[in-house]
């Protein structure tokens, strides 16, 4: 699609205002339209004289066009006065119309390239399957019982995924598309919160998995956090690497009162500690006094 150019200081132009106050309406519209025409038509400013009738104007319109020296009259019709000054040519637009084909006939020949280079024609951006999965033979054509992965992606605008009424899997069991996420991290994130949170929420806490499993913290410190997370109802994802951090000190920390606690239980209660409301049963049998909480009752103004 081309444009017609026009400056914002037509209206106060002196070509404009040598049309006489009350055809000068009338003569701009028989301009602006033609110039409209002109570049979409390509004819280098070119206004063929039977276009007069099709805008519903006369030659003494045009007539005030060339007076104003804003168009002049050629064989033919008016071409334009200036055009190649505001305006790109025919030849130029075609020129860039060829290479924007180009540009996107070589685009799509490379994605075919990387698509041929995974088995079955998997598009680079679906993550490997699984080994259970890998195992089954890849068919030679698209196969209605095994629907495609949506991908590793996630909206950068927060909305959830995009995904066709026709698949046949939840899309909470794939990752969302979009921006880059670690696979492991989404995998993590997928095990342990559940489905029934928002989109935008699992996603923003795979991000951050993913993140800190690149760094080299362990998964199982990451796990720890996200459960801690689901303990935490008023705090949002950015949350999760100090949670992560709160794991890392709570397994450095002593261990519990309890000699009889192995290494995964007495961790197992150093996670429960951090939580806004610990699990007394948990805590009593790794021989913790649960706080109490008070009898509001018996105190004043109690019911």
């Amino acid at each position: 699609m081309t444009w017609f150019k026009v400056d914002d200081g037509l209206p106060t132009s002196k070509a404009v205002l040598r049309i006489p106050r009350k055809q000068r309406c009338q003569a701009v519209g028989l301009w602006t339209l033609s110039g409209t025409w002109c570049a979409k038509e390509l004819t280098d400013g070119f206004v063929p004289d039977y276009l007069l009738d099709e805008f519903g104007a006369t030659k003494k319109t045009a007539d005030l066009l060339v007076a104003a020296e804003l168009w002049r009259a050629v064989n033919g019709g008016w071409q334009f006065v200036g055009w190649t000054k505001y305006n790109p040519t025919r030849e130029q637009v075609l020129a860039e119309r060829e290479k924007e084909a180009d540009r996107k006939r070589r685009w799509r020949e490379a994605k075919a390239d990387k698509s041929r280079q995974r088995p079955g024609g998997t598009p680079p951006s679906v993550p490997p399957e699984s080994d259970a999965e890998s195992a089954l033979p890849v068919p030679t054509r698209p196969d209605p019982s095994r629907p495609v992965p949506v991908g590793t992606y996630v909206p950068t605008d927060g909305s959830p995924p995009d995904v066709s009424p026709d698949r046949a899997r939840d899309e909470t069991d794939e990752p969302p598309r979009g921006r880059a996420v670690d696979v492991d991290g989404w995998k993590l994130v997928r095990d342990v919160i559940p489905a029934d949170h928002p989109q935008a929420v699992r996603t923003a806490l795979a991000m951050h998995a993913g993140a800190m499993l690149q760094q080299g913290i362990d998964a199982t410190q990451v796990r720890a956090a996200l459960d801690l997370w689901l303990t935490k109802p008023k705090l949002g994802p950015g949350v999760l690497p100090s949670l992560v951090s709160e794991v890392m000190r709570a397994r450095a920390a002593p261990a519990p009162n309890g000699s009889h606690l192995s290494p995964r239980e007495a961790e197992f209660v150093r996670v429960e500690l951090m939580k806004d409301n610990p699990n007394p049963e948990v805590l009593r049998r790794a021989g913790i006094e649960p706080p109490r909480i008070p009898n509001l009752t018996a105190l004043p103004g109690g019911a």
